[in-house]
């Protein structure tokens, strides 16, 4: 009846073959291909005609509009059941009063974020490449984004020795602020689902830390991120051997 995909996952980076699998879900015209564009959009793009995607998300947060509004790409010919049933507001899918000012405010981030990409993009995968490569040069710490078929705007990294939590309120102290995990699930305690799910091991996937750029991001930013984890690891690492 339905299929849905992420786009690009929230936690690696890693992008999905969205147009692949359109390609085989055409053979199959009763199905209904949903993809999650939440972290993609602006940054990875998709054709959605393309792709044959019936369903499209978006969340304005993701492109520095208002949190709590996002968007939702509709095919034309594409059957849904209203949400809330009752007004004819949503063109019938959802009744209440719209958050009008929310709206209009992700459709402004949404332009102004889509004018950056065109000339950020390539800036945001040299900044990057930067990151990676400052990365390699810190003793026991291991990226686990992969190099190919991965957004150019997310690192996932594993630190052997320090307890994320702990590196990133060190960085806090230096106004450098990542996180573990995705906002939605960084509250639960232990290993991150998705680095276990791509084979990931239990240890290594409970040390990731995960850094997140925008189109505002600079070189500046990378090289006091990489001086900072360069002091702090070690530190870090002798307090964890001594407890």
């Amino acid at each position: 009846t339905l299929v849905s995909m992420i786009h690009v996952n929230n936690e690696m980076g890693s992008v999905q073959p969205v147009e692949e699998a359109g390609s085989l879900l055409s053979k199959f015209p009763k199905i209904q291909f949903h993809v999650d564009h939440v972290q993609g959009i602006t940054k990875v793009p998709l054709h959605l005609n393309k792709a044959g995607i019936d369903l499209c998300t978006i969340s304005a947060h993701k492109f520095h509009g208002p949190r709590g509004v996002g968007l939702l790409y509709v095919r034309e010919g594409a059957n849904l059941m209203p949400l809330v049933s009752g007004g004819e507001q949503e063109n019938g899918f959802r009744s209440g009063t719209e958050n009008l000012p929310a709206i209009v405010a992700m459709a402004k981030a949404l332009r102004l974020s889509l004018d950056a990409s065109k000339t950020g993009l390539a800036k945001m995968e040299n900044l990057l490449g930067q990151l990676r490569e400052g990365l390699a040069e810190i003793d026991g710490v291991v990226c686990n984004t992969p190099v190919h078929h991965s957004a150019p705007h997310i690192m996932n990294f594993s630190v052997d020795g320090v307890k994320p939590e702990v590196l990133i309120h060190a960085l806090e102290q230096r106004n450098i602020y990542v996180s573990t995990k995705s906002a939605c699930s960084s509250r639960e305690d232990g290993a991150s689902r998705v680095l276990l799910a791509a084979g990931i091991s239990g240890e290594r996937a409970e040390q990731a830390i995960r850094v997140s750029l925008s189109f505002e991001s600079s070189e500046h930013d990378i090289e006091e991120t990489v001086k900072a984890l360069k002091g702090i690891i070690p530190g870090l690492r002798k307090v964890g051997e001594g407890a």
